[in-house]
């Protein structure tokens, strides 16, 4: 019976030490993948960031740096990220939208050109929101490199249509 207990004891421990590990493992792949993913978000958003300031929408000379994770309440591997541009004067709802528009475009030629593609053939980067906070204009950026980060996409469009 002792025996048999004893068992049963090491059993549990090494499932629980198997799912301890596997979580850790499971969770360093998901932020090695998602650092990737946000520098090269991150450089693309550097690279069309110029076309704003052309157009007069942002006045912010130097592109964003770097980004913040948006998306860790959604689920792991959400791959959407924000940046902020500052701007001379807070743009109206359709200067947002000729925004939104604009950089949509202008990441679609950069994946183009960088031949970079998006999960399932579809388009690699997608402005998801824009909005204005104290002066400075929001942009969050999703690259639909898998399935969760094109649930999310599909969840803030449900969410916006409501």
């Amino acid at each position: 019976m002792q025996l048999i207990i004893e068992i049963i004891i090491a059993l549990i421990l090494a499932t629980g030490i198997y799912y301890v590990i596997h979580r850790m493992t499971v969770k360093r792949a998901i932020k090695i993948v998602q650092k990737n993913a946000q520098s090269e978000t991150d450089r693309a958003v550097r690279e069309i960031s110029p076309e704003l300031v052309k157009l007069g929408l942002s006045n912010q000379t130097e592109p964003p740096l770097s980004s913040e994770l948006v998306a860790d309440v959604w689920g792991r591997g959400v791959m959407a990220f924000e940046y902020t541009f500052d701007v001379a004067e807070e743009p109206s709802g359709n200067q947002l939208d000729q925004i939104q528009v604009l950089m949509d475009t202008a990441l679609l030629h950069y994946a183009h050109d960088h031949q970079i593609e998006g999960y399932l053939e579809t388009t690699p980067f997608l402005v998801t929101d824009t909005w204005v906070y104290e002066d400075r204009v929001h942009v969050d950026v999703a690259y639909l490199m898998n399935e969760a980060t094109i649930e999310y996409v599909k969840d803030l469009r449900r969410l916006k249509s409501n």
